[in-house]
């Protein structure tokens, strides 16, 4: 099992057994999704992977249960003292690692978390073999710690899982003081290169145009892969973009102060997605300058420097159906690998710079399948410092459907067949009226029916 070639051996019948096993460990009574069993099929015939599926799809799935997958058929080739196998998932944030770390042992799954570094027990348990998944950030497999690693894990390792996959092209361009952690996440090649060929690399993300997974592809090395794929357009979100002639917060965002006042905990969950920490700060102090101390408590911030406890208590409330949260502010940290629940509104506060980071924010929104709205509110000097793709480009214009442009974007090629709640493009030509107002953008009558259809 320890070569590419020896895990070409297994029949077709006895793959099947291995995944309907980890289904069953895993407690997934029905079995896998399609593309979850495709992905594991394919990585247990030794193939690399590119699995790009939708915000909230279940892509964890695939590194849960590889190394259920890959012990099963060991043990029954190999026998029983064959090594325990070992999924080493790199992630970009700590809240993310914290918190599959805590799934993973609600699933019965052994895991250990390597983004501090090495510890005793971490090298007794890896030693040992007690371990089916190893979390690490990228800075943990390229310190002076990753040849021991490697060394420590011997024939242990079955795959290298790279989530949020997208961060390899995008971080390590940024700019600012997150620029070394972002290089780090663009060097993850280097470390597959010192692991065994056979060892199979695997890129999850929800999004991916083609120009991004190229990139992916290029960096990790990714040979012979198989591409798991589903559009991330979601049907159930209308996507809506405003022009604000003014970048003055307080004008643009007093509506929903007042309506926080009169409705308090009854108003309706939204998150506001700025572009930069400063911006987020700056939104939040808008609130808290514009709502009696009473209402405080309805806004929060998230960024990648909230405290960790913070974070949690944010995470937690807002995954809660009875949350006191109402308007959380926040950057794209808030949201990777989050179960974000009951949340049908956001604002992207400033034109994303791409089509990757705009489905990125605004698919963490109606994961319950009801009718959402994502609105980009795009105000003067929004862009600055940043430049804009065309697609995206193409995509804020509101020449043609904005729907179609991001199928376009990532190879969809089904046919739209939604009218009013498609984008406030499409709601035009459905003769319906659009609020002249963008405070109105996101009330119920963005979400009224077209008379028309």
């Amino acid at each position: 099992m320890s070569t590419s070639s020896s895990r070409r051996r297994f029949s077709d019948s006895d793959i099947e057994k291995s995944i309907q096993y980890a289904a069953e460990k895993l407690g997934f009574v029905d079995g896998f999704r399609e593309q979850q069993q495709k992905s594991l099929h394919s990585f247990i015939r030794g193939h690399d992977l590119f699995i790009s599926l939708p915000t909230g799809f279940g892509k964890s799935v695939v590194f849960q249960a590889a190394p259920l997958c890959v012990d099963f058929l060991r043990k029954l080739h190999d026998g029983p003292d064959s090594p325990k196998a070992v999924a080493l998932v790199v992630m970009p944030l700590k809240s993310l690692i914290s918190d599959q770390m805590s799934r993973a042992m609600d699933l019965g799954l052994i895991a250990g978390d390597l983004s501090s570094g090495l510890n005793d027990p971490l090298r007794e348990g890896m030693a040992s073999g007690v371990y089916s998944i190893l979390f690490a950030s990228p800075e943990s497999l390229l310190e002076d710690d990753s040849q021991e690693i490697i060394t420590l894990l011997k024939d242990q390792i079955c795959g290298i899982f790279v989530d949020e996959s997208h961060c390899v092209t995008k971080w390590e361009t940024a700019s600012g003081d997150t620029r070394v952690f972002r290089a780090a996440y663009g060097k993850l090649g280097e470390f597959r290169s010192k692991l065994k060929s056979s060892v199979p690399a695997v890129a999850l993300t929800a999004t991916a145009t083609v120009d991004v997974r190229n990139c992916i592809i290029e960096n990790l090395g990714l040979r012979n892969y198989v591409w798991v794929n589903q559009s991330p357009d979601k049907q159930n979100i209308k996507h809506v973009v405003i022009k604000s002639a003014t970048r003055d917060l307080d004008t643009m965002f007093k509506w929903l102060a007042d309506d926080l006042k009169i409705h308090g905990a009854s108003c309706e969950r939204m998150i506001i997605y700025c572009q930069s920490r400063k911006m987020c700060s700056d939104v939040y102090a808008t609130f808290m300058a514009l709502l009696p101390e009473g209402c405080h408590r309805y806004v929060n911030m998230y960024h990648r420097n909230t405290e960790t406890d913070i974070q949690k208590k944010i995470v937690d409330n807002m995954s809660a159906p009875d949350g006191e949260i109402r308007v959380l502010v926040a950057t794209i940290a808030y949201g990777l690998g989050v179960d974000v629940s009951n949340v049908h509104s956001t604002v992207l506060c400033g034109r994303p710079s791409d089509l990757d980071d705009y489905i990125q924010l605004s698919g963490r929104i109606g994961r319950d399948g009801k009718q959402s709205t994502a609105v980009t509110l795009c105000y003067p000097g929004d862009s600055a410092g940043r430049k804009t793709t065309s697609p995206m480009q193409d995509f804020l214009g509101g020449k043609e459907c904005r729907r179609a442009i991001i199928k376009a974007a990532f190879g969809d090629t089904q046919p739209n067949s939604i009218s009013h709640n498609c984008c406030d493009v499409c709601a035009t030509l459905c003769q319906w009226q659009f609020p002249a107002l963008w405070k109105v953008a996101l009330d119920k009558p963005l979400l009224k029916k077209c008379v028309q259809c």
